[in-house]
């Protein structure tokens, strides 16, 4: 009886376990693999052409690339590091058809379909089909991940190029797990892996931590020979596109030295704070972890959660989930081991570099498909093992769960798309006139007539490829050297401060106007001293500063202050061409009319105009007065020098509001 009884238990320990939900799953869609794609293929398509939005983005770096993309073929321009591999691709189409947005934004369409080509390709036989069909179905209903199939933004094509280097990838491994290649064949295999990783890093910057995955997957493998010919083939590579890069444009600078130089700034605007340090970049993972996978995962995933709210449990759940993917793929499949180790790279970087105040969901979109493909993956072989398997319903709810919020977003998300019927549909005011103006320098003023304005890559798509000259910032003289000048002779300058008082009085004083000084809060002029100012002064009763009083209110400050000469703003403009500026009313706050308004332009025009009062003359207002307007002045060059001669005051004109933001 004891016997029979060892007998029955060794019986039951190789017994065939009955067919599990997730294996069901598996056998029906590995079956009808092809047939389910081209239905998530279809929908992509319908989707993505519902939800088609004909405008330019606001933020103006998808026309920059558009601008370069024009300017390569035409006049053989180099593209720019940015985005350079995308700027190429997209050339041809800006060839034929110009500064027309739909072809352009129908590159970006294919580009999102040839995503999901080439993903379906590289992982079916290769991953559970219950993984890969339910993560190209949540793609193909996500309006946050379908809406960049038609923006010029670089993020549907960086998604095509990656899952081509993802399917390269993976032809790789298969065909060193069946026949190990000889040294000859492996080099060569390996040379076409680390073009494809760097062309992932030409398209985006960012790009480069896909090397780090591969390099990651050959280390935790042990493949030391394999690793040291990757990467020896990947620098030779970026070493003879940068060889080429110089030899045809002149152009020596590394792909990284620029924009790579200033995400390693603590403040990118602000290259006088100097360098982040260890700290700084752990910081900076922690919170981008927190904003990006708390926060902005969440929402691309449809769940709606308010910001800090169980942020680092969510935060630390994807965590948990990437890793248990990645932990179990490690053992049971490569191809999913080696895509999570790439994403996870992927990540990685970017929450290290990346400032922590940009916060743009669009950064994290290309990881997306495959954050959801380690946390399925985590949930699939999670609920494949023991007591588990009881509770492998958990599985296709959770992906009908995610499949029905994603939708309901996207449902929501298509009527307002069909309210947008041409490329200023839904535009606050404030744009609308903004880009009405550009278009209508582009019709009417002279092929030699150079406008500066604040958003110039916009300007020239609405202006119809009519040049534009960008003002992004007031350049300051140097505030230290003025001190030390002043030091050295003290008598040469007076400050007086501005007030309503002062500023009523500024006609007769305009005759010593030297510079504009800015401490703090506070504005003063700074004036030539001499007899004549000394007795205006006496005249009007206005109190002039000497020098040791501004050294005292400067060194209150860190000598933190700004001097803005109108004669080397005006410089600049002449210099660059300029006839015209455009000024207009761009909010701080996209979503609201608060009064303040982005005044770069505005700024730079005042200071000029403070000591130039005469220097412009309007010719142009698209809207009303009190609706936001866009104004485009003409310059009067012609008389400027006569300005500069002699100057007269009592005819000053306030064109602009200036709020120092």
């Amino acid at each position: 009886m004891k016997h029979q009884t060892t007998i029955s238990k060794r019986k039951n320990k190789h017994a065939v376990l009955p067919v599990s939900l997730t294996d069901k799953m598996d056998r029906h869609l590995q079956k009808n693999n092809e047939a389910y794609f081209w239905v998530i293929f279809a929908l992509t398509a319908l989707i993505s052409l519902l939800l088609y939005d004909p405008r330019i983005s606001l933020t103006g770096d998808d026309s920059s690339y558009i601008l370069d993309a024009n300017s390569f073929l035409k006049d053989f321009h180099f593209p720019g590091a940015q985005a350079m591999l995308y700027k190429i691709a997209l050339s041809p189409v800006a060839y034929v058809f110009g500064l027309s947005l739909f072809p352009l934004k129908m590159f970006s369409l294919l580009s999102m379909l040839g995503f999901m080509f080439f993903t379906f390709r590289a992982f079916h036989r290769n991953i559970p089909a219950s993984i890969l069909l339910p993560v190209l179905a949540l793609v193909s209903v996500n309006s946050y991940v379908l809406y960049y199939a038609s923006q010029t933004y670089a993020e549907a094509f960086f998604m095509l190029v990656l899952s081509l280097f993802i399917l390269v990838f993976f032809r790789f491994i298969r065909k060193e797990e069946r026949v190990p290649a000889g040294r000859g064949r492996e080099f060569k295999l390996l040379l076409c892996l680390a073009l494809s990783a760097l062309s992932v890093a030409l398209t985006r910057l960012v790009g480069f931590s896909i090397a780090i995955g591969v390099a990651g997957y050959f280390l935790f493998y042990r493949q030391w020979r394999k690793l040291a010919l990757f990467l020896v083939c990947y620098a030779v590579l970026f070493a003879v596109y940068s060889l080429l890069k110089d030899w045809i444009w002149g152009n020596s600078e590394l792909q990284f030295s620029g924009q790579g130089s200033i995400l390693l700034n603590k403040n990118p605007y602000r290259v006088e704070e100097g360098r982040e340090d260890l700290i700084g970049f752990l910081v900076r993972f922690w919170q981008n972890s927190d904003q990006y996978l708390s926060n902005g995962l969440f929402r691309i995933m449809g769940f709606n959660y308010q910001p800090g709210e169980n942020s680092i449990f969510r935060m630390l759940l994807v965590y948990a989930g990437a890793a248990g993917g990645l932990c179990f793929a490690f053992r049971r499949n490569r191809y999913l081991f080696s895509t999570i180790l790439v994403a996870g790279a992927f990540l990685a970087v970017s929450f290290v570099v990346l400032q922590v105040f940009w916060n743009q969901e669009r950064l994290i979109i290309p990881a997306y498909p495959f954050i959801l493909m380690s946390i399925l993956a985590c949930l699939y072989y999670l609920l494949s093992k023991g007591g588990g398997r009881r509770f492998q319903f958990i599985y296709p709810v959770f992906i009908a769960m995610l499949f029905i919020s994603g939708l309901n977003d996207t449902l929501k998300a298509i009527p307002n798309a069909r309210k947008l019927t041409d490329r200023y549909s839904g535009l606050t005011p404030d744009w609308q006139n903004y880009l009405k103006a550009s278009e209508w320098a582009g019709k009417n003023l002279k092929d030699n007539e150079l406008i500066a304005c604040r958003k110039p890559s916009m300007s020239v798509i609405y202006g119809n490829g009519k040049p534009f000259y960008g003002i992004s910032s007031v350049p300051t003289g140097d505030a230290a050297a003025f001190m030390r000048e002043w030091s050295a002779f003290p008598d040469r300058y007076a400050a007086v401060p501005i007030t309503d008082q002062t500023g009523r009085q500024f006609d007769v004083l305009r005759n010593f106007y030297r510079a504009r000084a800015e401490l703090g809060g506070r504005a003063f002029w700074i004036l030539n001293r001499s007899d004549s100012l000394s007795s205006t002064l006496g005249r009007t009763g206005i109190a002039a500063l000497a020098l040791p009083k501004m050294q005292e209110l400067s060194a209150q400050l860190n000598n933190n202050f700004g001097i803005f000469y109108a004669d080397s703003l005006l410089n600049r403009l002449k210099e660059g061409g300029v006839t015209h500026i455009m000024t207009a009313c761009l909010r701080v706050n996209p979503e609201r009319k608060t009064g303040q308004t982005v005044s770069t332009v505005e700024r730079y025009a005042f200071y000029i105009q403070e000591k130039y009062p005469d220097i412009y003359r309007l010719i142009y207002q698209e809207g009303g007065s009190e609706n936001e307007p866009a104004q485009i002045y003409e310059i009067n060059w012609p008389s400027a020098d006569g300005f500069r001669a002699s100057l007269r005051g009592g005819r000053a004109v306030k064109l602009f509001s200036i709020y120092l933001i």
